[in-house]
Order: structure tokens, then C-alpha cells, then sequence
């Protein structure tokens, strides 16, 4: 079976096809990161109407699970399912059939470290089942927006810039309203 992988800000499927924001990334944060893994499994015609079993977990730069926070204390961050691709009708003999999945989460990874996506599909493993990332290394520095230090990319963001915005420019006074 092959897999086709992308590491996205967001991504979802709707009506069998794949909607990707943000995607081809390999490096990020550090800090809380909005990860998606978008897959699409091409099941080759002859396993198709076959149960497929799949395992998704991130891995640090020594091998070992990542763990986040959880209801029952640290979690893995791992999913596990299975799918069936079924032979639509009419469709030619020997055609592979395409599955597109999206597995989404907000990530709390440190910074400065090496992280690695691995796909296991019916307990196989391939080299190119993984994805890897890095998160940069923290900085304290500031942009200088009106005459004041904010945070690097504050500015950027909309909340922000509007809220930065609304306590930096002077206000208008409102002129007197006649009688």
C-alpha cells in the first residue's frame, strides 16, 4: 500500500477529497501548536473490501512516545483505527482507491527538539510513513509596533493587532454636539 503524508496547520476531509491549511511545514513553535497529519492511504484494487488496520504516533528525537497532558494524566499521543475501502461500482478492475484521513491536535512541545509522525499500517512500518519536525528554538525577542514591545508575530495576529492597536492610538475626542 502507498501513503501520501503532509504535516498541516489544519485539515479536513469533506466529500472524499482533503482540505489542507498551512501545509508542508517541517518546522514550528515552540509553544501550544496546531498540528494536523493529513494521509490519504492508496489501497491497491486487490485489498480493497479488506479491513486495514492503522496506527499514528509521534515520537521524539530518541524514539520514545510523546506524552501530553490528559483527564487521566499524560497521554501518548497516538491514534489507533481501521478502515475498509470498498469497490465502488463501475469502477475499473485494478484501479487503487483512495482514502484520505485527517488527525488533528494542538501540540505542547518544548522548544529546540526533533519530533517524528510514524505510520503503522496492518503492523508494517516504511521509511517513508514518516513525518518529521522540529520545533525552533524559544526567543524574547519583541517587534516594536507604535512605539511599544510586543511579542515576536503579536502584531500579525488579528486579536491582537486590534487590541494593541485600540490602547496605542490616541482617541479622538468627540467633538461637543450643539443644541
Amino acid at each position: 500500500m502507498r501513503v501520501t503524508m503532509m504535516l498541516a496547520d489544519h485539515a479536513q476531509v469533506a466529500d472524499g477529497k482533503l482540505f489542507i491549511s498551512g501545509g508542508g511545514w517541517s518546522s514550528c513553535g515552540p509553544g501550544p501548536i496546531p498540528c494536523s497529519v493529513a494521509v490519504i492511504f492508496h489501497v491497491p484494487w486487490q485489498h480493497t473490501n479488506e479491513k486495514v488496520q492503522f496506527s499514528l504516533r509521534l515520537n521524539d528525537e530518541d524514539g520514545h512516545p510523546v506524552t501530553q497532558p490528559g483527564p487521566r494524566g499524560p497521554q501518548p499521543v497516538q491514534v489507533n483505527g481501521q478502515f475498509e475501502a470498498g469497490r465502488p461500482p463501475g469502477m475499473t478492475p485494478g484501479t487503487e482507491i483512495g482514502v484520505p484521513m485527517t488527525f488533528g491536535s494542538v501540540l505542547h512541545l518544548p522548544p529546540a527538539r526533533r519530533y517524528t509522525w510514524v505510520l503503522e499500517v496492518s503492523g508494517q512500518a516504511e521509511e517513508d510513513w514518516r513525518l518529521s519536525f522540529a520545533t525552533r528554538e524559544a526567543q524574547a525577542a519583541v517587534e516594536l509596533i507604535n512605539g511599544r514591545a510586543l511579542p515576536r508575530g503579536c502584531a500579525r495576529t488579528w486579536g491582537c493587532a486590534a487590541s494593541v492597536s485600540s490602547r496605542v492610538l490616541p482617541r479622538r475626542r468627540r467633538a461637543a454636539s450643539a443644541p
